[in-house]
């Protein structure tokens, strides 16, 4: 169980506490309900209220808390109209359940931007951006997590996709735990924002970026620049270049194989660190030429099973 039958007893006693001697202050789940394989959880959190997440456990051990950000945990007013979010068709998940503690903050098999009307407005502090409070929603909300699931020591992955780029970022130089920050297609539009953040950057913190030549609101330049950047400061940092497809990564065309390859690209770069590259040189995928190879292995694949069907129908 994610929470204890205990903890689900305590859910109005907590919500009193909220309201009558401060409990408001810190970050608290107050139910947890299956939805295989996840759970949804109802957090109260300082900076949005209620607010809902998804969590599964590994089938194992956990080895890591991956923590998606893709989109807001409350709407905003300036949020990009019709922005195209990235699908994952659940291969994202797939990659770590085994070996990890996973929380995202939309709905399993809903795309991103189809969920985001069922969220409250976002109640900024004065002097906050609507980047900002992201960023310490989704810090409460693993804080909460963490906490609910004894995990103290646990290394997190932060994993930002699009415009949740830079609330990841922000969440894991917050985070003593985090141990690498994974950034697809990551939108950079904010130079302050990324120049305040460079600065808290340490060591312990591998960065992974993962772009296509054709993302939507996220220029490749920008990717290279920060790749660049982050290399010159000598920061653990490694970029995947995935060429010849668009936002998503090819997963609803022909070279949805691509997509497949950049998952497990990640998950290589988040369970064994590469080696240092040649400096400032990405690492390139064709995923065209990714795409033909598959074509050609599905076709040396089919007279095997032919064979095998007529040698079953001879005996």
């Amino acid at each position: 169980m994610i929470l204890p039958a205990s903890a689900l007893a305590r859910g109005g006693a907590i919500a009193a506490c909220a309201l009558l001697s401060g409990c408001a202050s810190r970050a608290v789940i107050v139910d947890a309900t299956p939805l295989w394989p996840f759970y949804e959880l109802t957090m109260e959190l300082p900076s949005t209220g209620t607010t809902t997440g998804y969590l599964s456990r590994p089938e194992g051990a956990t080895d890591r808390f991956v923590v998606i950000v893709q989109e807001p945990l409350c709407t905003a007013a300036d949020r990009i109209a019709n922005g195209r979010s990235i699908g994952t068709a659940g291969l994202l998940w797939s990659e770590f359940k085994s070996d990890a503690t996973f929380l995202q903050f939309t709905r399993p098999g809903v795309r991103a931007a189809a969920a985001s009307h069922e969220k409250s407005a976002c109640r900024t502090r004065r002097r906050e951006s609507p980047g900002q409070l992201w960023r310490r929603a989704v810090s409460e909300a693993t804080a909460a997590v963490r906490k609910n699931e004894d995990l103290p020591s646990t290394p997190t992955v932060y994993v930002g996709i699009t415009d949740g780029a830079l609330p990841a970022w922000g969440a894991a130089v917050s985070d003593a735990n985090a141990g690498a920050l994974v950034l697809i297609n990551a939108t950079l539009s904010n130079e302050s924002e990324m120049l305040r953040l460079m600065q808290r950057l340490d060591a312990r913190l591998r960065i992974t970026i993962i772009h296509v030549d054709q993302a939507d609101r996220a220029p490749l330049e920008r990717a290279l620049d920060l790749f660049a950047t982050l290399q010159s400061k000598h920061q653990p940092a490694s970029m995947l270049l995935f060429e010849g497809v668009g936002n998503d990564f090819g997963l609803t065309t022909d070279e949805s194989r691509c997509f497949e390859r950049a998952i497990e690209m990640l998950g290589e770069q988040v369970r064994e660190p590469a080696r240092p590259m040649t400096p400032n040189t990405p690492t390139v995928v064709d995923c065209k030429e990714t795409a033909v190879e598959n074509e050609r292995e599905q076709t040396e694949d089919r007279p095997l099973k032919i064979e095998r069907v007529e040698r079953q129908g001879s005996r």
